[in-house]
């Protein structure tokens, strides 16, 4: 899972340069299987914006744009991610600074998928995915 920690409105002037720097580092590593991105998204209003359709149809080449069904958020492990990390973050000490609450944002996501990188601009975390098993209680793996 490819991430990124930003301080504001989630709007396309946040989400085309992600695309951008994630399609550009993807492409530097597997440059030579002559691959393009696959980016699954959720219905969010930014995700069907024109700027952000006209970038990803002007880079057709490099990057393919999937979205998942309406009110499907088990589908989505974005969703799970986001609720264990509002979880951790309103259940431990309070960050007294907005760059540290970005910190603890980026130190959780690091520590909840061990096998983390960081690429330029950006973080790579490969996700393990999570079952539901009951209410608050996931299972690790597929």
């Amino acid at each position: 899972m490819y991430f990124t920690v930003y301080t504001g409105s989630f709007n396309a002037g946040v989400f085309v340069p992600f695309l951008d720097s994630l399609t550009r580092h993807l492409d530097s590593l597997t440059r030579h299987l002559d691959r393009t991105v696959q980016v699954i998204v959720d219905g969010r209003p930014v995700h069907r914006r024109k700027t952000v359709r006209k970038w990803v149809d002007d880079h057709a080449a490099a990057i393919g744009m999937h979205f998942l069904p309406g009110y499907s958020p088990e589908l989505n492990p974005d969703e799970i991610q986001g609720a264990d990390l509002k979880r951790t973050m309103t259940t431990g000490t309070a960050s007294k600074t907005r760059d540290e609450l970005k910190q603890a944002a980026r130190s959780f996501l690091h520590r909840a998928n061990p096998k983390s990188a960081t690429p330029p601009e950006t973080t790579h975390l490969p996700y393990e995915s999570k079952k539901r098993l009951s209410r608050g209680q996931y299972a690790r793996g597929s």
